[in-house]
């Protein structure tokens, strides 16, 4: 006969579990077995000796030899002949035969550990989900070509570091200690614990590890960029004016990120200065230094455009785009176009140029006076057309009058280069309902067109934060609200009328 007690013993010791844990399984295990003979699981008891046996046992209740009717009574008479005292209602112990054959054994085992493993990963999985997003330190216990298996110290638990979250550069063997960050702790997954070391917050930590005034709140790490194994920036910033935060966390000759540019496996760390008012353009150049930034335009929603010294346009870009793509992940930017300050000179000469040739053409003007109406920000017909009388007439040259007639020479021009777009389609079989939406421009229409939206049906099936992304792509603004209304009148939508009161 098996001794439950040692086997008791063994696993709570190999599971860090609790013997009494294991032992109250392990109970209810041998319970369901027992029931499939008795039935009445309810009533039955079981109980393991010292010696490691067990036995399954009835609590009967002592009745009136007049009121006996149940299996799981007995009569008074019958109680009394086992316990002199026994009286009416209480209860007595009556053991039951019952042994489990070899092959009942093998099963008890098996669905034993089944619970056994499912209450430790609920442990696993409560202890992690704690330590969820720190640093930890564990065994590898396994490693192969897709990824290594942790232990931890504790012996608490089993994780995975699979490959894409190792460094390019790590060297893990096996039988080693190695750190991590605590990546995710998924419920009932085979591996629930997810590690890795190429997360940002891996660095994160390890500053706090390293750099005390960051542990303390002194210095505030505000975010952090990583090309893992190769590269990261960091920006910094401290609300105490005598000390700088980058000259702190290097340290004297680096001392400081040496250890964790060890860890890292010889990856870099660059560490920036970030704008106490957390402004995206500061935080830019801020962010390209020590290179020249010579200015920063948003040229759409959270998309800029950076120019940079000629000379350190290289240095800016890095190799492979690197460093440009690591100051968009640290600025929290949808993209940077990194431009050398004489493209964007050539740039701004022949978009000036392209858009005074337009002026003159669309409202058959000279070219000074288009000249002077780009530099007042009139720089398009469809400008102009949207524009009042007083605000071109109060231009240095202009009256009312020239107002008035370039007004209607620009609508003039847009109607007519609506009305030729419109009849182009229609000679192609086009759908040209979307030219009945007088709240889109031509221009709207043809970038509409382009990305294969050509009716009001296909519009209507988008919504407004849809249409401002085929904006915003094409570096042209369009707020929600606008963005709400162009939908709304694609799907005929109209104003329910407030305030009538029907007689």
């Amino acid at each position: 006969m098996e001794n439950f007690n040692e086997i008791i013993s063994a696993i709570a010791i190999d599971r860090g579990l609790d013997e009494s844990v294991v032992k109250q399984i392990l109970e209810e295990k041998l319970l369901d077995f027992a029931a499939k003979k008795y039935g009445n699981r309810d009533s039955l008891k079981i109980q393991i000796d010292q010696n490691g046996s067990f036995e399954v046992f009835l609590e009967k209740r002592i009745v009136q030899d007049s009121n006996y009717y149940s299996f799981y009574e007995i009569k008074l008479s019958d109680a009394i002949k086992r316990k002199k005292d026994a009286k009416v209602d209480d209860l007595i112990k009556e053991v039951l035969p019952f042994n489990l054959e070899a092959f009942e054994i093998n099963k008890l085992y098996v669905e034993l550990k089944q619970q056994l493993n499912k209450l430790q990963k609920e442990k696993e999985y409560s202890f992690f989900y704690e330590k969820m997003h720190t640093l930890g330190v564990g065994y590898v216990q396994k490693l192969d070509r897709s990824e290594a298996i942790i232990s931890f110290p504790d012996n608490s638990g089993e994780a995975v570091l699979p490959k894409n979250k190792m460094l390019p550069n790590d060297i893990i063997k096996k039988n080693s200690y190695i750190k991590f960050f605590i990546e995710d702790v998924r419920k009932n997954f085979d591996k629930q614990i997810l590690l890795s070391r190429t997360h940002p917050n891996f660095l994160r930590e390890l500053l706090k590890n390293e750099i005390h005034e960051i542990a303390e709140g002194i210095i505030e790490v505000c975010s952090i960029a990583r090309d893992p194994g190769s590269l990261s920036k960091v920006s910094v910033r401290t609300n105490r004016m005598s000390i700088d935060p980058i000259k702190i966390c290097i340290g004297d000759r680096g001392v400081k990120i040496h250890n964790i540019t060890k860890e890292l496996a010889g990856e870099k760390i660059s560490f920036v200065l970030a704008d106490k008012e957390d402004r995206v353009p500061q935080n830019i150049v801020n962010a390209f230094a020590p290179c020249d930034v010579i200015k920063v335009t948003e040229i759409s929603k959270n998309r800029y455009e950076v120019v940079v010294a000629d000379q350190d346009f290289s240095k800016a870009m890095g190799r492979g785009g690197q460093n440009v793509s690591l100051v968009k992940k640290l600025c929290g930017v949808a993209s940077i176009t990194l431009i050398t300050e004489e493209n964007e000179k050539n740039n701004t000469k022949n978009l000036l140029q392209k858009r005074t040739q337009e002026l003159v053409d669309h409202l058959q003007i000279e070219e000074m006076m288009a000249h002077l109406l780009i530099s007042e920000n009139f720089e398009t017909a469809e400008i102009i057309a949207n524009s009042s009388n007083e605000e071109i007439a109060t231009l240095n040259g202009f009256d009312e009058e020239l107002a008035e007639t370039l007004i209607f020479r620009a609508k003039e021009f847009l109607e007519k280069e609506r009305e030729a777009l419109k009849n182009s389609l229609e000679k192609e079989n086009k759908d040209v309902s979307l030219f009945s939406m007088q709240n889109l421009t031509t221009n709207q229409i043809k970038l509409l067109n382009k990305n294969d939206i050509l009716s009001k049906m296909e519009l209507s099936m988008l919504d407004a934060v849809e249409l401002m992304e085929i904006f915003d792509k094409a570096n042209l603004n369009l707020d929600f609200e606008t963005s709400c209304n162009i939908i709304t009148l694609a799907r005929n939508i109209k104003p329910k009328k407030t305030g009538g009161i029907n007689g």
